[in-house]
């Protein structure tokens, strides 16, 4: 009997493996848990500091790494990094390829086409809301030079084939939670950090301080709240250019003593234990890590109906869906306020269903699948010909 040839895949990040955004880590999940004596895996990682000095996670051990410092694909000072990138490519005898993010799908793409690497795979991770009309345009041309696409969620994958992708070369993954994470946490260390009390009602977030992530409305519905005689706090994990912006209005609204900005985080399981009631008000989202950590916390969720949030939360069944607004936010807040009989019934669904529809094991099958039964399908630019 024939033994079955391992596949050779080489994965292009603009950033690093094990980093906190959701890439990095749905990465980070997909690495260490792949068989790799299915798959043989390296990594080309963009960032211009080394691994090791920007994650805690370390290197994965059978994966091989190559740092090559390239800050702008079209630069003069990038000729040698792209030459680097696609000597490579072209010894390793790579049978895919696949990117994440713009520098990584525009070598992907090119550079892979090039290379004679059968199956390129862009993994998109948003709906391309960040976008300029330069780079729509590059990705309209680059889309064709691209085998196959990995969606996080329905609602990318509709954005993708907005952009004239047939749907059948489009798969949608979703991220992954790892359950044992968050499993026999404490988070008696955060209230003790903020000085919240243990029968106080914390509602939390997890996200970069950045426009997308809507701080301020949340921020503002805490006020309505308060308004209306009600006491919660709000820790904020994550930093951004928008701190002191938003610092100034929680002194405005005089919430300084309720509002807790906590900075960036080795420790999100702790956080997500501390807090009562996960918020995710965002403008956008692909598919967001940070909803799904909060779910395989026991935690009940509030999220914008917008993008991927839509696709995790049941409403009203592990969580309630709402508008960007502030009042809307604030009337859900104030529902899983009064009643903890409704914060239970949510964490123990959420909790189930994060376990049943976004586990490693889906996402690694669904991965394997592409990657083991694609022999490099024709590409756009080929079947054009």
């Amino acid at each position: 009997m024939e033994e079955k040839k391992i596949k050779r895949v080489l994965i292009l990040i603009d950033t690093n493996v094990g980093g906190k955004g959701g890439a990095e880590m749905h990465l980070w999940n997909l690495l260490t848990n792949i068989d790799q004596s299915r798959v043989s895996v390296d990594v080309i990682y963009f960032d211009a500091d080394d691994m090791d000095a920007k994650t805690s996670h370390g290197r994965i051990q059978g994966i091989n790494y190559f740092r090559v410092p390239l800050r702008k694909v079209f630069s003069f000072s990038s000729i040698k990094y792209l030459k680097e990138i696609f000597k490579i490519m072209r010894n390793g005898n790579y049978d895919g390829v696949i990117s994440f993010f713009e520098s990584s799908d525009i070598i992907a793409a090119k550079l892979g086409s090039l290379a004679g690497i059968k199956m390129r795979i862009s993994n998109r991770r948003d709906t391309g809301f960040r976008n300029s009309k330069k780079l729509e345009i590059l990705y309209g041309l680059l889309n064709k030079l691209f085998t196959e696409f990995i969606a996080v969620s329905e609602a990318v994958k509709d954005s993708i084939v907005s952009q004239g992708v047939p749907p059948e070369k489009v798969s949608v993954i979703y991220n992954a939670v790892d359950l044992s994470r968050f499993e026999k946490v404490s988070g008696s260390e955060v209230r003790n950090e903020a000085g919240i009390q243990s029968d106080e009602i914390i509602f939390g977030m997890v996200a970069n301080l950045n426009p997308v992530k809507n701080h301020a409305s949340v921020i503002g519905a805490l006020k309505i709240l308060h308004e209306k005689g009600y006491k919660p706090h709000l820790v904020l994990a994550g930093e951004g250019f928008l701190k002191q912006e938003l610092e100034e209005q929680v002194s405005d609204l005089k919430l300084e003593s309720y509002v807790h900005f906590l900075g960036t985080r080795d420790d999100v399981e702790k956080v997500l234990a501390g807090i009562d009631v996960f918020v995710l008000a965002s403008h956008t989202e692909g598919l967001s890590n940070a909803l799904l950590e909060a779910m395989a916390s026991r935690k009940p969720v509030i999220a914008s109906h917008v993008g991927g949030n839509v696709e995790v939360v049941r409403d009203g069944n592990d969580g309630i869906l709402t508008s960007t607004e502030s009042i809307s936010i604030a009337d859900a807040m104030e529902k899983l306020y009064v009643s903890k009989e409704l914060r239970d019934e949510m964490a123990k669904n959420a909790f189930n269903h994060v376990a049943s529809q976004f586990s490693l094991e889906q996402m690694l099958d669904n991965y394997m699948s592409i990657i083991e039964q694609s022999e490099g399908n024709t590409c756009l630019a080929d079947k054009s010909v």
